[in-house]
C-alpha cells in the first residue's frame, strides 16, 4: 500500500473516524490494530518477521534492564562488606551478562536483514570478484521475501534496544505498547527513524479532537502530496529521458537533468516525510497547542543541500543530517570517538547509509 494509492486514503479515512470515535483509553490500541493491518495487507507474510523483532527485542531489553535492576540491589545490600575491588569485578560480571543479551538481540535482528536485504548484494559482488579473477562459476542469486520496512522497523528497535542498554531510557513493560512503538505504520514505508524517548511521549496518549490541529495534519499531508506528485514526477520525466537518450542531450542538458534528478529526490523523499509526519499529527490533534501536538515524529534532516562540507561542526546534525545521531545512535557516536580524523567518520558514517538504503556498493 503506497502513499499515493487511493487505498491508502481509504485507510486513512477510516483510521481517523475510527480514531476519534473509541474511548480515548483505547486510541493506541485501535493505531496499533491498524498498524498491523496496514502490514497485513501488504503481505501476511511480513507479520513474521516484525513479530519476531518485536518480541525479541522487547523480552532482552527487559532481561538487559532486570540485571541492571539486581546489580542495584545487591551491591546496596553489601554496600559495607563488599571491597572496591569486589564491587568492581561485581559489575563487569553484570556487564558481561548484558552484553551477552545486546549482542543476542544484534546477531538475531541484524542477521535477519543482512540476509533478507544484502544477500544478493553479497552475491553480486563475490561474482564480481570471480569474473576479474577470470573464474567461469557464479553463485545464483537467491530470492527471499523482502518485508516492507524492515531496515526502519530494524533499526527502530535496534536504537531502542541500545537506549535501554545503555540505561539512558527504562524498557517498556507492557509487549503491546512496544509493539505499537515498532510497527506505527506511517514510518513504515519511508521512516524516519524515531527514538523511544520522543515518540512514546505522545503515542500512548490520550487525544482529543481539535479541528485547527487536525487541519494542520492534513496540510501536510497534502504539502507532501504536492511535492512527490507535481514536483518529483515532474522532474522525473525530463531526468529518464535525457538519461536514456545520452547521444541527444549534451550539455547545457546535462547539467539541467542533473539540477532535476536533485530536486526530484530532495521532492520525493522530504514529500514522503511530510506525509508521515501529517499522517501521525491528524490522529493525535489534541489541542495542546494552538495546533494541537500530534502524535511527534521528530526528523532530523535540515536544509541538505545548504550543507557548507563534509566536517562535523558541533553535532552530526548539521551536515545533511544523513549520519544523525538521532536517528543511528549506534553508528555515529561509536566512530566519532573511535577514528582520529573527522573526515575518516564521516566517510565511514554516509556509507554505513548508504549500503544500509541502497544495499549497493557506494
Amino acid at each position: 500500500m503506497f502513499f499515493t494509492s487511493y487505498e491508502f486514503l481509504g485507510f486513512l479515512l477510516v483510521l481517523f473516524v475510527c480514531y476519534y470515535t473509541v474511548p480515548k483509553k483505547f486510541q493506541w490500541m485501535l493505531l496499533l490494530l491498524f498498524s498491523y493491518v496496514f502490514y497485513f495487507l501488504a503481505n501476511p507474510y511480513y507479520l513474521i518477521y516484525i513479530s519476531v523483532t518485536t518480541i525479541s527485542v522487547y523480552y532482552l531489553g527487559l532481561k538487559i534492564e532486570k540485571q541492571a535492576e539486581k546489580q542495584k540491589a545487591y551491591l546496596a545490600a553489601h554496600r559495607e562488606t563488599l571491597t572496591k575491588g569486589e564491587r568492581k569485578a561485581y559489575k563487569e560480571r553484570v556487564r558481561k551478562r548484558q552484553t551477552g543479551l545486546f549482542l543476542a538481540a544484534l546477531i538475531l535482528n541484524l542477521g535477519i536483514l543482512a540476509v533478507l536485504k544484502y544477500k544478493n548484494f553479497v552475491i553480486a559482488n563475490v561474482n564480481g570478484i570471480l569474473h576479474a579473477f577470470g573464474s567461469g562459476q557464479t553463485l545464483a542469486f537467491v530470492d527471499l521475501l523482502l518485508p516492507m520496512g524492515i531496515s526502519f522497523y530494524t533499526f527502530q528497535a535496534v536504537g531502542y534496544l541500545i537506549d535501554v542498554y545503555r540505561g539512558t531510557i527504562s524498557a517498556e513493560k507492557n509487549l503491546f505498547r512496544f509493539a505499537l512503538f515498532v510497527s506505527f505504520f506511517p514510518q513504515l514505508v519511508q521512516g524516519p527513524i524515531s527514538r523511544f524517548n520522543d515518540l512514546s511521549q505522545t503515542l500512548y496518549e490520550e487525544h482529543k479532537f481539535a479541528w485547527n490541529g487536525f487541519c494542520r495534519g492534513l496540510q501536510r499531508i497534502l504539502w507532501g502530496y504536492f511535492k512527490k506528485l507535481v514536483v518529483a514526477d515532474r522532474m522525473l520525466i525530463g531526468v529518464n529521458e535525457i538519461i536514456r537518450n545520452p547521444n541527444d542531450y549534451t550539455g547545457a542538458y546535462v547539467f539541467a537533468g542533473m539540477m532535476f534528478y536533485a530536486l526530484e529526490l530532495y521532492a520525493d523523499f522530504t514529500g514522503g516525510i511530510d506525509i508521515t509526519i501529517g499522517t501521525a499529527q491528524c490522529p493525535g490533534a489534541d489541542g495542546t497547542s494552538r495546533w494541537g501536538r500530534g502524535l511527534r515524529i521528530i526528523f532530523s534532516i535540515r536544509f541538505p543541500y545548504r550543507a557548507p562540507c563534509l566536517r562535523y561542526q558541533k553535532s552530526p546534525e548539521n551536515i545533511w543530517g544523513i549520519a544523525s545521531a538521532r536517528e543511528c545512535p549506534f553508528i555515529c557516536p561509536p566512530l566519532r570517538s573511535g577514528l582520529p580524523r573527522a573526515y575518516g567518520t564521516e566517510q565511514a558514517g554516509i556509507s554505513s547509509y548508504g549500503v544500509w538504503a541502497t544495499g549497493r556498493s557506494l
